[in-house]
């Protein structure tokens, strides 16, 4: 799993407090200050302290870390709920992010860069499966395979005939507004352009 929810965005505003009594233990470089502000809670702050409870978070927000026993680090995101995230290449994302979601990883990589997903965050990675899964057309031999099966999935067409089609330029001519190929080792991913 690519990342690991710590609380849930239920808590609303004990957030901060929650995380500061029960999980700080377990990470590093979260100054012992902040700390003191948190665990007192967003209750106990007055309109002055208010922003100090907020800069306190901000700041465990930006500097922890904690590092798991396969020597993995990780790092702290809220958007809403707050998660655990490791630090993890693009690479390495892309490679659990397909394994979560069983989704071909050769091809999800190739999506990725193509469409700039960088994969940096939760919201990110999230955003590039649905779009993969709603763009995704399978994996092929080449273009030529996917414009064969295409076309015989839509017409008919006699087997006197089938030697004559040219199905790379029925791609090139026909296809390519709506569809595009991306090289996957020695093979095409097909996407529907959205």
């Amino acid at each position: 799993m690519i990342r690991k929810l710590l609380i849930d965005e239920c808590q609303g505003i004990h957030i901060p407090k929650i995380f500061a009594t029960n999980y700080a233990v377990h990470w590093n470089d979260i100054d012992e200050n902040d700390l003191v502000i948190l665990r007192a809670g967003a209750n106990a702050a007055s309109n002055d302290e208010e922003w100090s409870y907020a800069e306190a978070w901000d700041n465990v927000l930006l500097n922890a870390v904690c590092m798991d026993t396969q020597g993995r680090t990780w790092r702290l995101e809220q958007d809403g709920h707050l998660w655990a995230i490791p630090d993890l290449s693009n690479e390495e994302l892309a490679e659990e992010i397909a394994d979560d979601n069983n989704i071909d990883v050769d091809a999800f990589t190739a999506f990725c860069e193509n469409e700039n997903f960088t994969l940096t965050d939760a919201h990110e990675a999230y955003q590039a499966v649905r779009k993969f899964k709603e763009c995704y057309y399978g994996t092929y031999s080449s273009v030529e395979e996917y414009a064969r099966q295409y076309l015989q999935e839509c017409y008919s067409i006699p087997a006197t005939l089938e030697n004559y089609v040219n199905y790379e330029h029925f791609f090139e001519d026909q296809l390519v507004d709506s569809y595009y190929a991306l090289e996957v080792g020695n093979k095409v991913a097909i996407f529907q352009n959205m």
